[in-house]
């Protein structure tokens, strides 16, 4: 969700000034020497049209309005500002932060506009100027919980689990009632293997939203890495339950039954993945596993080709290959398929290939 979006600006019109005429029964007064004339209104008339059409959604009108604002004053910040906005609703990232920089040099003080920075490098994938970009919306006095929740959602992606935490933790001080970011601290918690702490989020998102697949998905994989394999199940299958629809939760159930030995379950399971979803090389690779369980070797070595053709760096599959391979008695078939597992970043086959060298 685009917590960024236009409603966290303010927006407002700046009202026109106009000349009101009287008529006066008396002599008037000769007021020459104090009167004060209106100054050119053309900038505050474009930009009064810009803020009608970005909250009409018709974001290119609007920053034609913008620019007609700013041509008239350049040094017009809101302006630009709210002309960043619009580019940003527009996906055109690199033209907002241009816009935005030029209004946190002269304004440095901004929050709204680093604000906006942050969000749009953000967007960008730039982790670390959205992180400094916020940092500075934050100290320079911006209270709104989208600041901290987009601060933790940039360091979990740099896989700066601490501060993720610690920013969702800021967030959830000022809304306490959003699901989703207690879903996120839940899985920076996960990453961590603090299984405990990242179940207690999940539940508390869970209590929040009764109707999210991701949280009872997220549930259920905190359980399951923690070893309860009972309760994973029954939360992957609220997932089912919730979008029946959706491959994960049946893929994250079958990866349940197998941990859980129950393989005809987990097979079934990643059917059903595969037929929601073909192309989904992870499904074909899981198949493939849970036919090996079952020492069904000529169904598995097809699931694992499979996924190799709709994945060619899967380095797994390669390795799954080689392993069903070396189980069919193909030792030479199974070292060219370990050889490639080690090409596509599975450096763990390098063993398997070491040992039949010797």
């Amino acid at each position: 969700m685009k917590y960024w979006s236009i409603l966290f600006f303010a927006l407002l019109s700046i009202p026109v000034l106009a000349q009101i005429e009287t008529e006066h029964e008396q002599t008037p007064i000769d007021t020459a020497s104090t009167l004060i004339v209106a100054g050119n209104q053309e900038a505050e008339i474009a930009y009064n049209n810009g803020v009608k059409l970005l909250g009409d959604k018709n974001y290119l009108e609007a920053v034609k309005a913008f620019d007609e604002a700013l041509k008239h004053n350049a040094t017009f910040n809101q302006a630009r500002l709210n002309k960043a906005v619009a580019l940003s609703e527009m996906g055109k990232y690199p033209e907002a932060i241009q816009e935005l920089k030029v209004v946190v040099k002269s304004e440095s003080t901004n929050n709204k506009a680093f604000f906006a920075l942050g969000a749009a490098y953000y967007e960008q994938g730039a982790m670390s100027e959205a992180l400094e970009s916020f940092g500075q919306a934050i100290q320079n006095g911006y209270s709104g919980f989208e600041a901290f929740y987009l601060s933790g959602q940039a360091a979990f992606r740099q896989a700066d689990y601490d501060a993720a935490i610690a920013s969702f933790s800021l967030a959830l001080r000022s809304k306490s009632d959003s699901w989703e970011i207690y879903n996120d601290r839940g899985s920076a918690y996960r990453m961590q293997e603090r299984f405990d702490e990242a179940i207690a989020d999940y539940k508390k998102a869970a209590q929040l939203v009764k109707s999210s697949a991701i949280v009872y998905n997220n549930l259920g994989s905190a359980y399951r890495k923690k070893g309860d394999f009972e309760s994973s199940i029954l939360n992957h299958s609220m997932a089912i339950q919730i979008e029946p629809a959706n491959h994960i939760g049946y893929n994250n159930r079958g990866s349940a039954y197998i941990d859980r030995k129950q393989f005809e379950k987990a097979i079934e399971d990643f059917k059903k993945v595969i037929f929601l979803k073909p192309d989904y090389a992870y499904g074909h690779n899981n198949l493939g596993s849970a036919y090996m369980k079952m020492k069904d070797f000529d169904k598995a070595e097809k699931s694992f080709e499979d996924a190799i053709r709709l994945s060619p760096n899967y380095g797994e599959a390669y390795a799954n290959l080689g392993a069903v391979k070396e189980m069919k008695h193909d030792i030479e078939g199974a070292v060219k398929a370990w050889k490639k597992a080690s090409e596509n970043g599975y450096s763990e086959a390098n063993q398997y290939i070491n040992y039949y060298k010797n």
